[in-house]
């Protein structure tokens, strides 16, 4: 696959002529600045000022992918008319979709038992987070000191 920067000219010429664009940004670390704490991790204000934009333009589909849970997804950047993929894709919600995978809410009981033992099992390591976002699991070692 060629690099994206080496067959712009071709690129841009399709994005131009295309009726609809579909837009997709990740949250954390892109839409959001790189910071030590998830928690910390808000969307600026000009950010939520060009996303709102763009989403009241009928030519683009804008939507936000992360591997938070779709409703805190939702809760931090709370533009009406966007497109939420949460848990990696695993859960999608506006744009008239309402989707959760079909097999994701079978391991949530499994998901809840593997986190309360790496809770267990870890909770003696400084700086590990372990985070139950209900179709899928990160552990995280964060900064101490």
């Amino acid at each position: 696959m060629p690099h994206l920067l080496n067959v712009w000219p071709s690129v841009s010429r399709q994005l131009a002529s295309s009726p609809r664009v579909l837009l997709l940004f990740d949250y954390d670390g892109t839409l959001t600045p790189i910071v030590a704490r998830p928690e910390m991790a808000t969307l600026p204000e000009e950010t939520r000022r060009s996303l709102s934009v763009l989403a009241e333009m009928d030519r683009f589909v804008v939507g936000v992918v992360s591997g938070r849970a779709l409703d805190d997804l939702r809760d931090l950047v709370a533009i009406p008319g966007l497109v939420y993929a949460g848990n990696h894709g695993l859960e999608i919600k506006g744009g008239g979709i309402d989707f959760v995978h079909p097999e994701a809410a079978s391991f949530e009981a499994s998901l809840a038992e593997v986190s309360r033992l790496l809770e267990h099992e870890l909770a003696d390591v400084p700086g590990i987070q372990v985070d139950n976002k209900r179709l899928t699991l990160s552990v995280r070692l964060r900064r101490t000191g």
